[in-house]
């Protein structure tokens, strides 16, 4: 790819502002970025002001009235100062699109990477940019329902527009720097309120009750039970025998985690897997929605007109 996360700021910061660090629009969304309460909260900029939604003057429910405190990162104490910080609000956009990041693959949605939905090849930064529109919930329902499920802004923009829109970057630089990105703003925020964590999701090894040192395989899209039973050279019952969880051997979600008995997980290494992307058919055909914890996600945004 020769589109960098320079140019993925770039496009983004175009359709939201027109690059403009100053504006605020109708909806209390910030700068160039156009970032609302919620994703400042992740960048580390903000503290969660209890306020919930309320109405702007259009009847529509926002979270931006901006009542709660600042932390000071980058010397920014107040809703002006950020608004005249383009460092800030540069270091801010890093910052959030490292954390949408850490959230989607909280969620296992970084699985239909170079899967096809609705005729659009999913890349990371078209995740990254669906999410920033509408929420890695939006993005969650949108790729989980195979594109049937299209969330839409207040101004009617899709989140399929900008999956597509900004799909294709290289935007690895960025995602590399994720975990220690984010854990910087998070220790920024620590100092400044009590209590506030966040919880990080491992894929690992584990020790799996009576079962012996067990492998956990996360499901992909377009996985059945029997492919998963070829890939470890075991039988659909030897795998069904230590997933009693498992009810029905036909209906498994992406993302979900099967028990690899330890007898045979040595013949097989985790996250190495022959995986070949699903089809459109493939992709969300399984209605269930997986059984895993939710995680922290940023606000639901709108684009500034």
């Amino acid at each position: 790819m020769s589109k960098t996360f320079e140019d993925f700021l770039t496009a983004l910061a175009q359709k939201e502002s027109s690059r403009r660090y100053d504006i605020e629009n109708y909806s209390g969304y910030l700068g160039k970025y156009q970032m609302g309460e919620y994703a400042l909260i992740d960048a580390g900029y903000y503290l969660h002001d209890g306020t919930g939604a309320r109405k702007n003057a259009e009847g529509k429910y926002v979270d931006n009235d901006w009542i709660g405190h600042w932390t000071g990162r980058k010397g920014v104490k107040s809703k002006v100062d950020f608004l005249s910080a383009p460092e800030a609000q540069e270091d801010a956009i890093r910052h959030h699109v490292a954390n949408l990041w850490k959230q989607i693959k909280a969620l296992h949605l970084d699985l239909y990477e170079s899967t096809t939905v609705n005729g659009i090849v999913i890349t990371k930064s078209g995740m990254i940019g669906g999410a920033y529109l509408k929420g890695v919930e939006g993005l969650k329902s949108y790729l989980k329902s195979a594109g049937r499920n299209i969330p839409k802004d207040g101004n009617g923009t899709s989140i399929e527009h900008y999956v597509s829109t900004f799909g294709g970057y290289d935007i690895e630089s960025i995602l590399k720097d994720a975990r220690g990105a984010t854990d910087n703003a998070e220790n920024h925020r620590a100092m400044t309120t009590v209590g506030q964590s966040r919880s990080k999701t491992k894929l690992a090894k584990k020790h799996v009750g009576n079962r012996g040192n067990a492998q956990h395989y996360v499901v992909r899209p377009g996985d059945t039970l029997s492919r998963i039973s070829r890939m470890h050279n075991l039988s659909v019952a030897e795998i069904l025998t230590v997933n009693p969880s498992i009810t029905d051997r036909n209906r498994i979600a992406v993302g979900q985690k099967v028990v690899i008995p330890s007898h045979k997980a040595a013949s097989h290494s985790y996250g190495k897997t022959p995986y070949a992307p699903a089809s459109h058919s493939q992709v969300g055909s399984t209605p269930r929605q997986p059984w895993w914890g939710e995680t922290f996600v940023g606000g639901f945004r709108k684009r500034w007109n």
